[in-house]
């Protein structure tokens, strides 16, 4: 029997997160992964997503001036080629350097095997045909939903289709993508592979002023137009209600009777974590159709289990995830003061000492709503324009600061009265310059006024508009 202070269940990004953070702080830890140490979040999509964006990046700029050319079309597919290779040597060497600084934690025993529950204080991992029970103070649940709904359109399951676990490898290089459904995921999917030249056409069944609706529409917009201008078909109005493959061609049929045609198909797979996979149902663990039930800290049901990341309930971004983790071992180090740093802006003439702020737990899930990184550069911070609209009505007053064109703007939306800030929402231009200064005031309940003097005092040539 292994005895420990904490065992982690799942080696994913999230689980080696905790891992590094419970090993500063002398705790005996057992993690247990199933597949292969970094998950299928870190093996299939982090990494694979940076190296794939650190390789498409400059080919993009060039392949823009040849794309005419129909006798550089055997060139660029090499170029292609060339560039898929280099993406899996990078995501070997980037995972190799993730390995080998996981091996070095000292307090940190790894298992590579099945674990399941045999009672609330201890488990079993299954290595090799052999059971090893491990007897723990504190169990941390950080395993991904890896239970695969079937497609409900049909004839999905007889194709071959790319999902989030495949498609940055770049193992197959796809002559026209066909993606169902504009997600932000699958937004992400189409920015990645048409600035590697490849045709890609996106089918949404609702109209364009339907879609994202998690979103600002400001951003939502944005966010089709910058693909748009990247030369993607959007088909809006578009269900897709069958699908078949016929001499190596994929033909998808619309409810209209239309027909399409791509070499491969992109889609947005529907997950949800399977408790009999840990025997959580044996020891009372709850959980429902999306993930285990967790508390604002973290806690499930059983008072020494915790569970982090997809595995939840929750459907909360990586940025929140680990926010939550570092609340977590705050607990753990029984630390509540303020720290103090200095932010030094390049925006200001000056240096501002700031308080860090670490979000309450009840906040935790307001801070930030929407993110995307690469080339669709952007972020959301708090409520949208029309969610707070709709709750405090004339209350609010919308700022929105943009270039002519409106390819960057920055939406600031916050009280009449107090003047404070309780949404953003900006493209790239905006998010560099002024996101920690924003950030900041969104959580000092700052004047919003005063921030936009200072915005304002560092940007020119912009339009302003207040409703």
């Amino acid at each position: 029997m292994i005895e420990c202070d904490y065992l982690i269940i799942g080696g994913g990004d999230t689980g080696i997160y905790l891992a590094e953070n419970l090993n500063k702080l002398s705790k005996s830890i057992v993690l247990v992964e199933s597949y292969k140490l970094g998950g299928g979040s870190l093996n299939n999509i982090i990494i694979p997503k940076k190296e794939f964006y650190k390789q498409v990046k400059s080919f993009s700029y060039v392949l823009k001036y040849f794309t005419d050319q129909e006798d550089l079309s055997n060139a660029l597919y090499e170029t292609r080629r060339v560039i898929a290779i280099k993406i899996k040597q990078n995501i070997n060497k980037q995972l190799t350097k993730v390995f080998t600084k996981v091996a070095k934690l000292e307090n940190l025993k790894i298992l590579f095997g099945v674990a399941s529950f045999l009672t609330k204080n201890t488990a079993r991992v299954l290595i090799k045909d052999k059971y090893i029970t491990i007897k723990y103070k504190k169990c941390l649940l950080c395993i991904g939903k890896d239970f695969v709904e079937p497609q409900i359109i049909k004839g999905a399951n007889n194709v071959l289709f790319l999902t989030k676990y495949n498609i940055f490898h770049l193992g197959h290089i796809p002559l026209h993508l066909g993606i169902i459904g504009l997600t932000l995921e699958s937004i992400e999917v189409a920015s990645f592979y048409s600035h590697l030249g490849v045709k890609v056409s996106i089918f949404e069944e609702k109209l364009k002023s339907q879609v994202l609706p998690l979103i600002d529409r400001t951003m939502a917009s944005f966010l089709v137009n910058k693909l748009i201008f990247s030369y993607v078909d959007i088909h809006f109005d578009t269900q897709i209600k069958s699908i078949e493959e016929n001499n190596g061609e994929i033909l998808l049929y619309s409810q209209n009777q239309d027909i399409f045609k791509t070499s491969d198909i992109y889609l947005h797979t529907k997950e949800r974590f399977d408790l009999e996979e840990i025997n959580g149902k044996s020891i009372g663990l709850k959980s429902t159709y999306n993930g285990i039930n967790i508390s604002s800290d973290n806690k499930t049901n059983i008072k020494n289990i915790y569970a982090f990341g997809s595995c939840t309930n929750k459907n909360e971004s990586k940025k929140i995830v680990r926010a939550k983790i570092e609340s977590f071992i705050n607990l753990v180090e029984k630390l509540h003061k303020i720290k103090y740093k200095t932010l030094t802006s390049q925006l200001m003439l000056n240096t501002v000492n700031f308080i860090t702020y670490k979000p309450q737990q009840e906040h935790i899930g307001k801070i930030i709503s929407f993110e995307m990184e690469y080339f669709l550069d952007s972020i959301g911070v708090g409520l949208s324009e029309y969610k707070a609209v709709g709750q405090y009505g004339p209350k609010i007053k919308v700022l929105l600061i943009s270039n002519k064109k409106q390819s960057e703007f920055l939406k600031l939306i916050y009280f009449v009265s107090s003047k404070r800030l309780i949404g953003y929402w900006a493209t790239s231009y905006f998010k560099i310059r002024f996101h920690s200064l924003l950030s900041f005031a969104m959580v000092s309940k700052s004047n919003t006024l005063t921030i936009i003097d200072i915005i304002q005092s560092h940007v020119s040539n912009l339009e302003k508009k207040i409703h």
